[in-house]
C-alpha cells in the first residue's frame, strides 16, 4: 500500500480451520506518509473463522517509534498493549485500546508514565466525525521533575464533527486541514482527580485559518486551595502569584469550588478574568 507497509524478520501462520492467528516477529510498521516507523519484537493478529470482522492485535513491548523528518525517536515500555477492531461492509464500527504500566522516554528523559490508559473510537452516528472516549489511572507527564502533578485518574469523552481528509504527513498540515474543513472538537466532559483535586471541563472548540485555537471550555476546579499549594511547592508558580490567582478566582468560589471559562481567542488563553498566555500556531 502506498500509506502503510509492515514488514517482519519472521511471519508464522496457524490457527486454520477455526481461527486465523498471525504473528509478525521484529515488527516494523511504517506511516508512509507521515515519515513514522513503529517497531516492536512481537505483532500477533487473530480472528475467529466464523467471524473475521472482528480482529484482535496484541502489540509487545518495548516500542520504539521514529519519526525521520522531525528527527524524533521514542520508546515506550508497557505490557502487551491489546486492540480489538469491528468492521461491517469493509468499514471499521468500533476500535478500543487498552495498554498497562506505560512509559515513554525521550532519550534518558522520562516524559509520562500511566498504570492504565484505554481509548475507545467509533464513527459518530448521522454525521461525518468520530466519537472518542478514553480514561486512565495514575498519569504523570514529566514524572522524574519537581513540576510535574501526578494524576490519579482521568476520564473524558469527546467528538469530532467534519473530519478534514487524510493523509497528511505532520500534525502541522493535519491542522491546517483541520482548519480548512472547519472541524470542530467537542469535549462532552472530562474528569481529572489527583490528590482530592478534582477538575472538569466541557465545551467546544475549532482551529481558525491562522493556526490559532478559537472556543471555551467550562471548567470547575474542586479544592483550588490546595491545586495553589501543591504548585507553589513544586516550584511551578510563585508564592506572589499563587495568592493573586486565588484572589482573582475567589470572585467565581462557590461551595463547588470554582467555576469559570477557559477560553481561546486569537492565540491568548484565558481562564476566567486570568490572562495564561500566548500558545504558538498550530501551522
Amino acid at each position: 500500500a502506498d500509506r502503510f507497509s509492515l514488514t517482519c524478520a519472521q511471519e508464522e501462520w496457524g490457527g486454520y480451520p477455526y481461527r486465523i492467528m498471525f504473528t509478525c516477529r521484529d515488527a516494523e510498521i511504517g506511516l508512509k506518509r507521515q515519515g513514522t516507523i513503529l517497531r516492536l519484537p512481537k505483532l500477533d493478529i487473530l480472528a475467529q473463522a466464523y467471524n473475521p470482522s472482528h480482529i484482535i492485535a496484541r502489540l509487545t513491548g518495548p516500542s520504539e517509534i521514529a519519526n525521520s523528518r522531525q528527527s524524533l525517536t521514542l520508546t515506550a515500555e508497557h505490557l502487551p498493549l491489546v486492540t480489538g477492531v469491528k468492521f461491517k461492509n469493509a468499514r471499521f464500527t468500533i476500535a478500543s485500546s487498552r495498554i498497562k504500566d506505560l512509559t515513554i522516554r525521550q532519550a534518558d528523559v522520562t516524559l509520562l508514565t500511566a498504570g492504565t490508559a484505554a481509548l475507545h473510537l467509533r464513527p459518530a452516528e448521522g454525521r461525518p466525525g468520530f466519537d472518542l472516549a478514553g480514561d486512565a489511572n495514575t498519569v504523570a507527564v514529566l514524572p522524574d521533575t519537581l513540576q510535574s502533578v501526578p494524576v490519579d485518574r482521568i476520564e473524558a469523552q469527546a467528538n469530532i464533527d467534519k473530519l478534514p481528509p487524510g493523509g497528511h504527513r505532520n500534525l502541522a498540515e493535519l491542522a491546517r486541514a483541520a482548519a480548512l474543513a472547519q472541524s470542530i472538537f467537542t469535549l462532552d466532559s472530562l474528569e481529572a482527580r489527583s490528590n482530592g483535586i478534582v477538575a472538569t471541563a466541557s465545551g467546544q472548540a475549532s482551529i481558525d485559518r491562522q493556526g490559532s485555537i478559537t472556543g471555551s471550555l467550562k471548567t470547575r476546579l474542586k479544592n483550588p486551595d490546595q491545586l495553589f499549594a501543591e504548585l507553589t511547592s513544586r516550584g511551578v508558580v510563585k508564592e506572589k502569584q499563587a495568592r493573586a490567582a486565588s484572589a482573582l478566582l475567589g470572585l467565581f468560589k462557590s461551595e463547588d469550588g470554582i467555576a469559570a471559562d477557559l477560553r481561546f481567542k486569537n492565540g491568548t488563553i484565558y481562564w476566567g478574568p486570568i490572562k495564561l498566555g500566548r500558545h504558538a500556531p498550530l501551522f
